[in-house]
């Protein structure tokens, strides 16, 4: 979490939450050599009834400060050490119904309805993200592929090796958090999109950049249908094991589903009948020789039924800065 310059003294209004409201948060984290200490998923937060119009006092703090949250006795300081090393990170939470999902950088989740998917966050990755690129360029970075000396940068006409990075640093991602190396322009502005859950229930899968490389969303999520949430992601990682791809790699699948549903499962196979009709195959003498497309799941925006979802928010937090 980013915690912006606030002037010592400012005040805030706290409006009313009903006591005893729970939230659970889930986070999936992918750095280099940054060990997260975060808040462990699935851990649920009580809300105790506070009093509308209750004010608080914030004391001055270093604009672009950065804190980890630990779970740790009351009343424990913690103290913040410049680190040069980073992590993209994407959290999801849970508030009974409604689900947030807030993402830096290309750790990726998508939300199942059974029969159709939504993709819950941005990537960042200047590969996928021609405005990143776009901004880094602006500050001054150069954005580039690894050289084939795999020093540094390709220089202009040079193919390159890889994805696209920004120089200096190498990173393959305009947000993040901490990097410090890779200079200013990589910041800790997620986008955030929120949803709610649709009645028959759902399934969000949440991964770093291990899985993503290797799987699209829509063939991660048809693998795992039939698998409870445990088995399903080990089965990502088994996956992912067995393919040419060796990157860190880490998976969380979260299953909502409303009391009395035996398994997500379940929810899929009643959902089956509000699926999309598949597009024709091609025909004609070369049929054969064209390469198979993959399939796509339907989108839960653009279709109707059951599995429809309309996002609530998509909003990139640093073109709220910037307004």
């Amino acid at each position: 979490m980013t915690l912006h310059a606030v002037p010592s003294g400012t005040t805030m209004t706290l409006h009313a939450v009903p006591s005893g409201t729970t939230m659970t948060l889930h986070a999936v984290p992918s750095g280099t050599t940054m060990t997260l200490h975060a808040v462990p998923s699935g851990t649920t937060m009580t809300l105790h009834a506070v009093p509308s119009g209750t004010t608080v006092t914030l004391h001055a703090v270093p604009s672009g400060t950065t804190m980890t949250l630990h779970a740790v006795p009351s009343g424990t300081t913690m103290t913040l050490h410049a680190v040069p090393s980073g992590t993209t990170v994407t959290l999801a939470l849970v508030t009974g119904s409604l689900i947030t999902v807030a993402n830096l950088g290309d750790s990726e989740a998508v939300l199942d309805t059974g029969c159709s998917i939504i993709e819950m966050t941005q990537s960042h990755r200047f590969q996928d993200n021609s405005s990143e690129c776009q901004r880094m360029r602006s500050l001054g970075s150069k954005v580039a592929s690894l050289g084939l000396h795999l020093q540094g940068p390709a220089e202009p006409g040079e193919r390159g090796v890889g994805p696209l990075r920004c120089w200096p640093g190498g990173l393959c991602v305009g947000r993040g958090i901490g990097d410090g190396d890779a200079g200013p322009g990589v910041l800790p502005l997620p986008h955030i999109k929120q949803v709610l859950v649709p009645e028959q229930g759902c399934r969000v899968i949440l991964a770093s950049d291990g899985l993503w490389d290797s799987v699209s969303l829509s063939k991660a999520v048809r693998m795992v249908r039939g698998m409870d949430s445990s088995e399903a992601a080990q089965q990502l990682v088994r996956h992912i094991m067995y393919t040419r791809f060796t990157d860190d790699t880490s998976v969380l699948i979260l299953d909502m589903l409303p009391v009395g549903t035996p398994s997500f499962s379940h929810v899929s196979s009643l959902m089956v009948p509000y699926t999309v009709k598949a597009e024709p195959k091609a025909a004609g003498l070369f049929a054969c020789l064209l390469q198979p497309k993959e399939k796509q799941e339907p989108n839960a925006e653009l279709i109707e039924g059951p599995a429809h979802l309309r996002l609530l928010i998509s909003i990139d937090m640093l073109k709220t800065r910037a307004g």
